[in-house]
């Protein structure tokens, strides 16, 4: 009968084989992780538990096992077994997605699944995972129509159109070539643009600069050109999203309560380029600086009063009881994110966010006069 390897041995040849060094970049890292050369070790990974920050492992890829040819295999053998590997892959990919849906309903099948739930309705676990399954439902009935059709042959299909495959069914290179091709856009869409703040903008140019952030985050096509009425409402619904979950993920711990994958994810999802960076330590000190600006920015000193009714009028002061605390924070919160997400590097964040709060404080000071001065004008009037 054969003998059980005991845990520690496992465990211990794993690190041996997919420790690498701290200078080997994360994209490499990944990519030599689900090659053929450490097959023995996928099999044996255990997926990161899913927490506040951390959605489930259903909403990723899973691990694809290539088969390793041993010399009396033949060619023929060979290729049959590895497109059975990625027939695999792919059905399991495909079956997270309907594990995603019974767990954004709330109706696990099993313990197993049960477990995968996330920790609280109101989290960034939650959100992502709503999120990714409501992107991988819509493109379902074209991609499985093709696996269908091209069954071992889909991986060569899916090279040629990579974005019309759902999240959980996107190979490790698939992966990698689309993160590259992202970060090539938004490197050249913002070197476009050259902005030292957002008040640099007028009111006639806010659809430019708004079609350069929804290219840049990738809720946009990249070469066609849309109107001011459909560009507005999807960017700004994405870039609130962001806001929220900057929010949820700074409740939850902030960037190191996420495992290596989601950190990722999270960066290039704020449009973050990442693959220039040599270690994951520099990438999660990218996004905690991210999330320290878009989330605990505060006015410069003595700016504090041309925040604090930003956006609410004086019938909504008299009228209501509005929390212009509130209001000035979420206010801040949208010209800080809407600031970086167009900055062409990191290093130029905070500088440029302090010079968008002043140029909009000197334009709400002048609007302030302005009114104060018309208003002066109606009651000598009125006299």
């Amino acid at each position: 009968m054969r003998q059980p390897i005991p845990h520690s041995a496992l465990r211990a040849h794993s690190l041996s084989i997919t420790k690498l060094p701290p200078t080997t970049p994360l994209h490499i890292q990944r990519r030599r992780l689900y090659s053929s050369e450490s097959l023995t070790t996928t099999a044996t990974r255990t997926p990161p538990p899913t927490t506040r920050a951390n959605p489930p492992h259903t909403t990723r890829p899973p691990p694809l096992d290539l088969p390793i040819r041993q010399p009396d295999t033949s060619t023929i053998k060979h290729w049959f077994n590895t497109g059975k590997a990625y027939m695999t892959f792919y059905k399991t990919g495909l079956k997270n997605i309907f594990v995603n849906r019974r767990l954004v309903h709330g109706t696990p099948s099993s313990p197993s699944e049960a477990a995968l739930l996330p920790q609280g309705g109101d989290s960034r676990a939650y959100s992502q995972l709503y999120l990714r399954y409501k992107h991988d439902i819509r493109l379902l009935p074209l991609f499985g129509l093709l696996l269908l059709v091209c069954e071992e042959f889909t991986p060569l299909v899916i090279l040629l159109v990579p974005r019309i495959a759902p999240y959980t069914c996107r190979l490790p290179k698939q992966v990698d070539l689309l993160l590259r091709q992202d970060e090539q856009a938004r490197t050249r869409l913002r070197s476009k643009s050259h902005i030292s703040s957002l008040g640099e903008f007028h009111p006639g140019s806010e659809n430019r600069w708004r079609t350069t952030q929804g290219r840049i985050l990738g809720v946009l096509p990249q070469r066609i050109p849309l109107p001011k009425f459909i560009v507005t409402p999807i960017v700004e619904r994405r870039m609130a999203y962001i806001r929220h979950e900057d929010q949820l993920l700074v409740s939850a711990g902030g960037a190191d309560a996420l495992n290596e994958e989601e950190l990722r994810l999270a960066c290039s999802f704020r449009g973050i380029n990442i693959l220039h960076r040599g270690t994951e330590q520099e990438i999660r000190d990218v996004l905690r600086k991210w999330l320290r600006l878009s989330v605990e920015t505060k006015p410069p000193p003595g700016l504090a009063p041309s925040f604090q009714h930003f956006e609410v009028s004086q019938e909504e002061e008299a009228d209501q009881d509005v929390d212009a605390e509130a209001n000035a924070k979420e206010a801040l919160a949208k010209m800080v994110t809407d600031c970086m997400v167009l900055c062409e590097d990191d290093g130029e964040w905070e500088t440029k966010v302090q010079t968008t709060l002043k140029s909009v404080d000197e334009n709400l000071r002048a609007l302030r006069a302005l009114k104060g001065d018309m208003d002066r004008g109606l009651d000598h009037r009125g006299d």
